[in-house]
């Protein structure tokens, strides 16, 4: 079990106090939550703390294109260029080649074909994995897998559970910290059930506006307050006097400035390069907040 590792700092504010000290070296962890919880704000964070560090960072994105997504993360205060330019970041775009054949890799950004196209978002996790390692950071490297949901919705639990299995196991290998997102109420119980049996640790967003976290040893089990600001992903200490339950009561009314963009975008397709105003786009899957509305208004 990842417990038994050495600790790392998240770079989350209040985080690594709730985690008995840091985060477990080599953990996969499942953020699982509703959406607009939070779950995308709390995984920039956690990957773009560990920049801040000097440890290298790999974003896979499976329903945002590398365009929004770096959008976002300028509302967020994370300008990931400069570590673009050390080599510091690398970043798999699995959503924009849907829309954009002409699309080719280079040495920042590569494009498998689909998020369906799950062998080949092996291959690409491979080369960028040999890319971040020559980097020789002693704790490794962090991933930021944003959405498990989008391969679920484009291939079947069975092949993305041999997937998950395999890739976690390189990760594990090559000293990887990993944080996927998960969406609540789209996949029945037995997916869910999975994807938490494979990981090490599961930050599930439950309907109050806090955060249980579960399978970290020496971690807080009891709910965490938690709130979302221009300063960026805090969580609350559960003795702070009488300010904790004013401020969870802030954070759920509060958006975020991320949160108000992704809302404010949730019915327009992800942004993707080579597509003309009013062009006819093939038949691909809507990017996952907007298929998560039509579903519900069904």
């Amino acid at each position: 079990m990842a417990g038994a590792l050495a600790r790392i700092k998240t770079g989350v504010k209040g985080l690594d106090e709730v985690l008995g000290g840091g985060l477990p070296a080599q953990s996969n962890v499942l953020l699982f939550g509703s959406p607009m919880c939070g779950k995308k704000p709390l995984l920039m964070e956690l990957v773009f703390g560990g920049l801040k560090q000097g440890i290298p960072a790999l974003y896979l994105l499976t329903d945002y294109s590398y365009r929004d997504w770096k959008k976002m993360m300028a509302i967020s205060g994370q300008n990931i260029e400069e570590f673009e330019k050390k080599g510091l970041a690398r970043v798999i775009d699995c959503y924009s080649k849907q829309f954009d054949l002409s699309l080719r890799d280079g040495e920042v950004v590569t494009y498998p074909e689909a998020p369906s196209a799950i062998s080949s978002i092996s291959l690409h996790i491979s080369r960028a994995e040999k890319a971040l390692l020559e980097q020789k950071c002693p704790f490794g490297y962090r991933v930021g897998f944003h959405s498990l949901s989008a391969l679920f919705e484009a291939t079947t639990p069975a092949a993305v559970s041999r997937f998950l299995q395999f890739t976690i196991g390189k990760f594990r290998n090559s000293n990887a910290t990993v944080f996927y997102a998960l969406e609540k109420g789209m996949h029945d119980e037995k997916v869910v059930t999975m994807a938490k049996h494979l990981m090490d640790g599961v930050f599930e967003f439950n309907d109050s506006g806090q955060i249980s976290i579960s399978g970290i040893i020496g971690a807080q089990h009891t709910p965490q307050n938690f709130r979302m600001s221009e300063r960026g992903f805090e969580f609350i200490s559960q003795t702070a006097s009488g300010r904790v339950q004013q401020a969870a009561g802030a954070s759920a009314k509060n958006e975020s400035p991320l949160e108000k963009f992704v809302e404010s975008h949730s019915n327009e397709p992800s942004e993707a390069p080579g597509i003309g105003q009013g062009e006819q786009l093939p038949q691909v899957q809507l990017p996952l907040k907007a298929r998560i509305k039509k579903s519900k208004s069904k």
